[in-house]
């Protein structure tokens, strides 16, 4: 009998070390950062991850695709991004689709290092978002990398506090380009080259930014993370884009030569909070227009995304396409969108060139009024609205209005 108690006993306390054992691979096997090609589901806190073809990509095929989804239990929102790890590989190309509402297909070039592929996505309690990746090559090259979901663990970085002060509409309520927007249409969802972003339109109240001394407006969440801002005020009514010959390369300018004068005195002892970013310039062109010009005022397309160059500065213009999608037309004066500020007397250049004649330059401004021209010479004299980006990382306090703008807590 006393045998027998033993036995049990031994059966018991193996097949327990077992469960142990097992338990343990499968915390480890199921961790985010335990990599495999099998299908997978993990959970954090109140949101479960499911990787239907697990998250590694590893790849020789034509076409491969990838299946995962975000699930959140909880009552609250959560915020999240989406990410590629170790991207290798060479000629090939990613699409990703979504169920989320509004979510537009983002298409790119696949990378060649990591590489935020959304900007900080919010999940409301009780949803889940759904993603398919898929990989396209003409070639049968070896394509590595790996699919990370991201939580955002400060929810008070400044992406985030823009995200949970504001419903991101799926579209405006006015036609961009064609339509001048005088009421507040908020935050809107679109994509831009770095995944998907949020701007601001209209006669917006709440994207007022404290930051060095002087009261900014947010234009924009980039797709990366960073919040794009634009200066309420100018910071000279008598500058010209270029006085001698000039080739559109922005650095080249005397325009980028006095804001970033003015970045040495005002900004230099924030560097590390404002982000290295790129601005467009769009020098394509067709007969005597440039593409932006074309774009705006016979196809009323503005968009996010770059077609022409860019440059990597911490301090630039708007685009014009930017002016468009924020409530400016070429038609018809607004003065009522957050860009037009009574205490500026003069026109102001954006950074988009509109056409060239006998090598002359000319660039679309926005009117004191609130209005797009047609082009004006580059050498006459007009104003400077410095624009930058904060890093994301950053975070803030406040609500945005103008009595409690949100105040960048520098690094």
């Amino acid at each position: 009998m006393l045998k027998k108690y033993k036995l049990t006993l031994i059966v018991i306390a193996t097949l327990v070390g077992c469960a142990i054992t097992a338990g343990i691979g499968y915390l480890y096997f199921d961790s985010p950062l335990y990599g495999k090609k099998e299908a997978f589901v993990y959970i954090d806190g109140d949101l479960s991850f499911n990787y239907i073809n697990g998250n590694i990509i590893d790849t020789t095929e034509q076409e491969t695709t990838y299946e995962f989804s975000i699930t959140n239990t909880a009552i609250i929102p959560y915020y999240y991004n989406l990410i590629i790890e170790d991207a290798k590989g060479d000629n090939a190309t990613f699409e990703v689709k979504s169920n989320r509402k509004g979510f537009q297909t983002i298409k790119r070039n696949y990378p060649s290092d990591t590489l935020r592929y959304g900007a900080t996505i919010k999940i409301d309690g009780g949803e889940t978002h759904s993603y398919t990746f898929t990989i396209r090559q003409e070639q049968n090259n070896q394509i590595t990398g790996k699919l990370v979901v991201e939580l955002e663990k400060e929810m008070n970085t400044f992406a985030n506090m823009i995200l949970k002060n504001n419903i991101a509409n799926m579209a405006p309520a006015t036609k961009a380009s064609l339509e001048i927007a005088t009421e507040n249409e908020g935050l809107i969802e679109t994509t831009d080259d770095t995944g998907t972003c949020y701007y601001f339109r209209g006669a917006v109240t709440n994207n007022y930014v404290s930051f060095a001394n002087y009261t900014w407006r947010i234009v924009k969440i980039n797709g990366d993370g960073t919040v794009k801002l634009i200066l309420d005020d100018v910071i000279n009514n008598n500058t010209q884009f270029y006085s001698e010959a000039y080739d559109l390369t922005f650095q080249t300018s005397n325009l980028y030569q006095i804001l970033q004068e003015w970045y040495q005195t005002n900004l230099k002892e924030y560097d590390s909070t404002i982000a290295n970013a790129k601005y467009c310039t769009d020098a394509n062109i067709e007969n005597s227009d440039y593409a932006t010009k074309t774009r705006l005022y016979t196809d009323h397309d503005p968009i996010f995304h770059c077609l022409g160059q860019t440059e990597t500065l911490k301090i630039g213009l708007l685009t014009a396409d930017e002016l468009a999608l924020a409530g400016a037309t070429n038609t018809e004066d607004n003065k009522e969108f957050y860009l037009k500020n009574d205490n500026i007397q003069s026109s102001w250049w954006s950074m988009s060139p509109a056409s060239i004649d006998q090598e002359e330059y000319r660039f679309i401004e926005i009117s004191q009024n609130g209005r797009l021209n047609n082009g004006t010479l580059g050498n006459l004299f007009r104003g400077a609205r410095p624009v930058i980006n904060i890093v994301k990382r950053v975070t803030v306090t406040g609500t945005g209005t103008m009595n409690d703008p949100y105040v960048v807590n520098t690094l």
